[in-house]
């Protein structure tokens, strides 16, 4: 049965390239929809099954796609470019970081900082694959209603997941593959890594994704473009009233991950969606619902659980305190070596040593790496394309309306979890949400 990861892995890079043979170079988004959600699954599943030399072949599919497809694009496209100052801001970022592949910083070779900067740089070929890509308004109606329902079959996993209190990753060889091909060793208390479990012992659960916390934010990308759709799209299948059914189920998922960062962004995301179509009955769902949650709280939970709310607030939890401490470490790190200490010297891409500096804060991770120049960069490419799209979105019509309310809603909710994680190494959300950034952008320049 676990054969059918890497199947639709592989089947969906096929017939993205397929597409791509066929002139439908938009198969991508479909790619990165079912094979990037289910990458490291259909990895360790492999590898379980003693395909080591079919993992290290099938997992640089990702690359291809995005290579490949923008090659294709840059051939087909008649007529000049236009930029965007985004457009910009994105180029300068992608080459000023890809500059520290070949500059002799940091402790590892050429071919591991390549290797560091295929996941950590990729986000200007993406960024530039969504400027160039020709969708139409089927394909994006396609590909948000296919998003919305992945992401409810993920959750429907993640349920059976919660009802037989078992990892699926425990059933998939998920940590002889990352022992083996990630240098990740085992931790916490189920044999996977901490973030499968809560201060409480209590297991969180991450459907077919990478970690729970890949899934939570992939849920909160999901939730906003539901929230979109529910508004803005013209869509007669499902009644209006029944698609809210599809947002409680998000919610749920949201909820079994148990990733405060995107719990809390989720809250954010609601609450301005409430504001901006001036849904009233929103509004005040919200307010009761906290003032509900408030009271059950402070009258029912245990004092073990009011210690951990309590200490997650103060910042004295084991998580929270991990943050303080890396966020510290690599602002000192920044302030020491401002043009930064090479690509693999920060977070996860530490090639599995233990010996990162600072990180679990996208910005950080980013400064200590590449330096100050790429930090700032980053957030004013972040911080304008919220701008942007606050002030163009409304002018917009149909599925790019949805997609550009969407992303501007998940821009303002996910700025917590950009700040605790390492944002953009969750490969499907920061593929999918860097496409879509793209073709928004070139869209609002098409407008002007």
């Amino acid at each position: 049965m676990f054969l059918l990861f890497p199947l639709l892995y592989i089947s969906s890079f096929l017939y993205f390239f397929k597409g791509l043979f066929l002139g439908k170079p938009e198969r991508i988004l479909w790619f990165f929809l079912i094979g990037m959600t289910v990458y490291t699954t259909a990895l360790s599943v492999s590898y379980g099954y003693g395909l080591l030399p079919v993992v290290n072949v099938i997992k640089y599919f990702k690359e291809i796609a995005a290579i490949t497809t923008l090659g294709y694009l840059l051939l087909k496209h008649e007529g000049p470019l236009k930029f965007h100052w985004i457009d910009i801001w994105v180029l300068g970022l992608f080459l000023y970081c890809l500059m520290y592949v070949f500059l002799p910083v940091g402790k590892l070779t050429f071919i591991e900082k390549l290797t560091v900067f295929k996941s950590y740089g990729l986000f200007g070929l993406l960024y530039f694959i969504g400027k160039l890509l020709p969708l139409k308004e089927m394909d994006l109606r396609k590909i948000v209603l296919g998003i919305i329902s992945w992401t409810v079959f993920a959750v429907v996993v993640q349920s059976l997941e919660w009802l037989t209190y078992q990892h699926l990753q425990t059933l998939t060889s998920y940590t002889d593959y990352n022992q083996k091909v990630n240098l990740l060793y085992p931790s916490g208390s189920f044999g996977l890594t901490f973030t499968f479990e809560t201060d409480l012992m209590v297991k969180r659960f991450a459907s077919f994704f990478n970690d729970p916390l890949d899934f939570a934010i992939s849920l909160l990308f999901a939730l906003c473009l539901a929230l979109s759709w529910i508004s803005f799209s013209e869509e007669k299948i499902i009644r209006p009233k029944h698609r809210w059914l599809i947002v409680v189920i998000l919610l749920w998922g949201l909820y079994l991950t148990f990733s405060r960062a995107s719990m809390l962004g989720s809250v954010i995301v609601l609450y301005l969606y409430a504001i901006l179509t001036k849904r009233q009955q929103l509004l005040r769902t919200l307010y009761f619902g906290l003032f509900l949650g408030f009271v059950l709280f402070m009258v029912f939970a245990n004092i073990k659980f009011k210690a951990y709310v309590f200490d997650t607030i103060n910042l004295r939890e084991s998580s929270s305190l991990g943050h303080l401490i890396s966020w510290v470490t690599g602002l000192d790190a920044i302030f020491q070596q401002p043009l930064g200490m090479g690509l693999g010297s920060s977070g996860l891409y530490a090639f599995g040593d233990g010996l990162g500096i600072g990180g679990e804060s996208q910005p950080i991770f980013m400064g200590v790496s590449t330096g100050i120049i790429s930090m700032l960069a980053y957030l004013v490419i972040y911080i304008g394309i919220i701008v942007v799209l606050a002030k163009n979105w409304s002018s917009f019509s149909g599925y790019t309306k949805v997609i550009a309310f969407a992303l501007m809603l998940f821009k303002l909710g996910a700025i917590i979890p950009m700040l605790t994680s390492y944002f953009e190494s969750f490969l499907y959300l920061s593929y999918m949400t860097w496409l879509f950034s793209g073709y928004v952008i070139n869209q609002v320049l098409r407008e002007k």
